[in-house]
């Protein structure tokens, strides 16, 4: 198994389950490389750092990573 350093495997695997390959590629650059981190995130702060993401995207990211990692053990 190679592993991307530009796109690790674990954020995958995190973030994947709450939003799409893409927008998972605009968080990393953006700094929040752990479900942890978007759950912490202001969706404000994620609006202006993320292109083409609308208030209510950013407030569902945040919200899905508040509960996912309860199902993930994480």
């Amino acid at each position: 198994l190679i592993v991307n350093k530009v796109f690790p495997l674990k954020l995958r695997c995190d973030i994947m389950f709450i939003t799409s390959q893409a927008r998972a590629r605009q968080l990393l650059k953006a700094g929040y490389k752990t479900l942890s981190s978007l759950a912490w995130a202001d969706a404000s702060s994620l609006v202006t750092q993320i292109e083409h993401l609308s208030r209510r995207q950013a407030h569902q990211i945040v919200s899905a990573a508040k509960v996912k990692p309860l199902h993930l053990n994480v």
